[in-house]
């Protein structure tokens, strides 16, 4: 399902500006423009890419060296990462319940929080951090199971994987400890202190070396920490309220919030003692996870820089809580089905994964978003040549979607007028004359290139 989901956008060509930068700077990695610590994207925009740290980057660039240079590369990367956060979650699941039985509870909701799909086809940081930051959950579960430390500086080193793909916002699960402790009270306060200080200082200790004994990880974290953290949240307005990416976050889980409302109400109508007792088999459960969900979300609403995607690692966390509590009736909806409606649901998730499958082959060869610039890319890259320069005017020379289509598939830098003059001129549609200049004819309608003869 998630795959039919994702499909449409995923494998057609045409991304969010972001994602297509992440995805050119990392093609770029691959063919050694650029390095680990001083990302590039062209010598016109993001010459030095201090944006965010560069894990996610770094990782991407392993398979474009690996598998090619095709556009599917970085879709692949994407896909790979929601499949392997879907596993963590089913993980998580087992841990809770003892069994992947319904595992596939979990994984429902969360593919219905539109986000998730939508994250994935767009190539966002967000998809790397989010297995970072599950698997250091993961981790510190295993601690409280299992009581040996060496979960905990797992769980820290992941925290710390996770610092070094999007930066401090995955930093959450630090509050894992003390929810556990405020719940289940099955430890002393002295011991949570205790396992809190040490999952702080592991993820910590990993990034404090890299900053004492590498010149080029010092500047790159100093670099993004004044840009992005300091400048960026103080001076980058991208929502009217503060309390924003909390309405974000209800309207992503509208749908999974309305499928436990179907699921619970009835069995409330009927037998409403029965049903209250059966959903608070899990309530504590359910309570710290979702407390881990608030402390995700809440911290951002220190800065009015919000965007939606930002949270997409509490997803995970809030699938699993919605699919706890609801776990024992969907247990005795299913213990009345009958052989024969399992052998129906059998093959209608085969029908799913063969359409999914098909409509991945169909949308491979089409364009989902920015058609126009897309042709007009691939006809001026044909006519200038890989690697060449090209001058455009000065209203494109933020548009960052421009900048990383050129740059993701010919390898061309846009260079503004007033920087140097360059054999070719790339300018908005309407301009149809330029002295000491040739029109050269192109199909496009927002844009006209001309030449220097």
């Amino acid at each position: 399902m998630a795959l039919l989901i994702t499909a449409p956008a995923l494998f057609s060509k045409g991304m969010f500006s972001d994602g297509l930068l992440y995805a050119a700077i990392s093609r770029n990695m691959a063919n050694d423009m650029g390095s680990f610590w001083v990302p590039h994207l062209s010598d016109g925009f993001f010459d030095r890419f201090f944006e965010h740290p560069p894990l996610a980057l770094g990782l991407q660039s392993i398979w474009f060296r690996l598998l090619g240079d095709s556009f599917l590369i970085e879709r692949f990367y994407s896909l790979f990462t929601l499949v392997l956060n879907g596993w963590i979650i089913v993980l998580i699941w087992k841990h809770f319940t003892g069994s992947f039985q319904r595992g596939w509870l979990p994984l429902f909701l969360w593919i219905m929080v539109s986000t998730v799909t939508w994250s994935c086809a767009n190539n966002m940081l967000e998809n790397t951090m989010a297995v970072f930051v599950s698997l250091g959950f993961l981790f510190y579960l295993k601690y409280t199971d299992k009581g040996h430390w060496s979960f905990i500086l797992l769980s820290g080193t992941m925290l710390a994987l996770s610092a070094l793909t999007k930066g401090l916002v995955g930093l959450y699960i630090w509050g894992a400890p003390f929810f556990m402790w405020l719940v289940f009270k099955n430890r002393s306060f002295g011991k949570m202190v205790l396992e809190s200080v040490f999952l702080i200082l592991s993820t910590s200790l990993p990034i404090v070396l890299l900053y004492l004994f590498s010149d080029a990880a010092a500047f790159n974290m100093v670099s993004y920490f004044k840009h992005q953290v300091v400048d960026a949240s103080q001076n980058v307005v991208t929502v009217d309220s503060r309390f924003a990416i909390l309405k974000e976050f209800f309207s992503q889980t509208l749908i999974p919030i309305i499928l436990i409302v179907l699921i619970i109400t009835p069995g409330l109508i009927k037998r409403k003692k029965q049903t209250m007792q059966t959903l608070a088999e899990n309530k504590k459960l359910f309570l710290i996870l979702m407390l881990i969900v608030m402390a995700g979300v809440l911290p951002i609403m220190i800065s009015v820089k919000q965007r939606g995607f930002y949270i997409l690692t509490v997803y995970p966390f809030f699938s699993i809580a919605a699919g706890l509590l609801v776990l024992p009736l969907v247990e005795k909806r299913l213990s009345g089905l009958r052989h024969a409606h399992f052998k129906v649901l059998k093959w209608a998730c085969v029908a799913l994964i063969i359409a999914s499958l098909t409509l991945s082959v169909v949308q491979s060869n089409s364009i989902g978003r920015d058609k126009d610039k897309l042709f007009m890319c691939y006809e001026v890259i044909k006519l200038s040549g890989k690697g060449s320069r090209i001058n455009i005017a000065e209203e494109f020379k933020n548009e960052s979607s421009l900048h990383g289509y050129f740059a993701r598939y010919g390898n061309v830098s846009l260079i503004t007028l007033e920087k140097e003059r360059l054999p070719y001129y790339l300018v908005p549609g309407s301009i149809g004359h330029i002295p000491g200049y040739q029109r050269v004819k192109i199909q496009s309608g927002s844009y006209s290139l001309f030449h220097k003869p």
